[in-house]
């Protein structure tokens, strides 16, 4: 499965339990997505209240030391599957037949052109043609 683009906008595969899903990379981090679907619910924050889809998250990545390969053959076997997106602060990407923008934040959500943490804001109301 490789990743599509649908009116310019790439298309991210989300994390479901080990199905295939595209990894985002700022450059010098990597992340998941994940995506509460229209219909269900989930908390945004530890505790917080349940906030009804649809929405997304993208969560970090820690580098694996391993046998074969670590983190650099995860990397060249996501870019090989077409799975694996460079993504810049401001970007549209397209989750679950959603919009999201793509942000750089810090861990408080505040903007930061690290890219330490992404916000994903939406969904966003797509543009007319």
């Amino acid at each position: 499965m490789k990743a599509t683009q649908h009116n310019d906008t790439p298309e991210v595969f989300p994390y479901r339990g080990g199905d295939i899903c595209t990894t985002l990379s700022t450059g010098r981090f990597r992340f998941h997505v994940g995506h509460v679907a229209e219909g269900d619910e989930g908390r945004q924050v530890h505790g917080g209240p349940m906030v009804p889809g649809p929405w997304a998250y993208a969560f970090g990545l820690a580098t694996v030391i391993d046998n074969h390969g670590g983190t650099a053959r995860e990397i060249g076997d996501a870019k090989a599957a077409g799975l694996y997106l460079e993504v810049h602060d401001g970007q549209a990407i397209r989750v679950a037949g959603h919009v999201y923008e793509v942000r750089f934040a810090d861990g408080f959500g505040q903007p930061n052109p690290r890219g330490e943490f992404l916000k994903l804001n939406g969904p966003q109301a797509e543009a007319s043609r």
